[in-house]
């Protein structure tokens, strides 16, 4: 059961770091970070509140055997399914956020930071709806009997074969994902911003292009700060005319 607590913990954490970061890619605009907490609390809340009844809807059997602890035998996985749909929903609205946010302020994108956050934030998207309606479908499936029949001809032995044991089979990699998802855009946007600071590079279409301002002599290319120009002056060189006619009149001739 720990395990269970501790993926919705992780799930969560992802969720939040996911607002911030959509935070950040509005301006930090104050109505929206309004928006955005009253929408994670409202599916926060839903998600663990469908957590504590499934919790409480599981039945345990002891096992007859020294060292081994008690298995859960039963439990209402519709409660464990609708928890996941919180989070779908959340990961949906964040979305549709961020392509309103991208159409409306950002127009067509010419700042490479700004691909970046909308590139990660699509691919987030994707792959966290593709796996959650993954999730939903194992969940709901898996619960019908050998003796019921699909809608669907085509579906009736597939769905024979979905044991209720196979319920869970993709709530772990879900949660596993969110945290690897999150932390990947954050580390993303980490390093493209460490090169930009240290280097002054933009990417542009495959390749790095160097920016004026990033080899500018009066900035420094690591922190970007202005800075005074050396103080070091150089004499300008005294020629000798008259020593270079002496040199030319006593020079032999070819």
């Amino acid at each position: 059961m720990s395990s269970k607590v501790s993926t919705i913990f992780v799930v969560t954490s992802s969720e939040a770091i996911l607002y911030l970061r959509l935070y950040a890619f509005s301006g930090r605009d104050n109505r929206l970070l309004a928006f955005l907490t009253l929408n994670f609390l409202a599916f926060t809340i839903g998600a663990w509140v469908f957590f504590v009844h499934f919790f409480r809807s599981m039945k345990y059997e002891r096992i007859p055997v020294p060292n081994v602890v008690c298995l859960p035998t039963e439990a209402d996985t519709r409660l464990y399914g609708a928890l996941y749909g919180c989070y779908l929903a959340s990961v949906s609205v964040a979305m549709i956020t961020m392509l309103y946010i991208q159409f409306r302020k950002y127009g067509n994108l010419n700042s490479a930071l700004m691909k970046i956050f909308y590139q990660d934030g699509v691919f987030y998207f994707m792959c966290l709806s593709a796996i959650a309606i993954a999730n939903l479908i194992v969940n709901v499936v898996s619960g019908v009997c050998e003796n019921t029949l699909s809608p669907v001809p085509i579906f009736t032995d597939w769905i024979a074969r979905m044991k209720p044991e196979y319920r869970f089979l993709l709530a772990q990699p879900e949660a596993n994902l969110h945290a690897i998802l999150s932390t990947r855009m954050l580390m993303h946007l980490r390093k493209y911003a460490q090169r930009e600071q240290r280097y002054g590079l933009r990417p542009k279409e495959d390749a790095w292009t160097v920016t004026g301002i990033g080899y500018s002599t009066k900035y420094d290319h690591t922190f970007r700060t202005r800075r005074e120009g050396s103080p070091l002056r150089f004499a300008e060189d005294q020629v000798d005319t008259r020593q270079m006619g002496i040199n030319a009149d006593h020079e032999p001739n070819g």
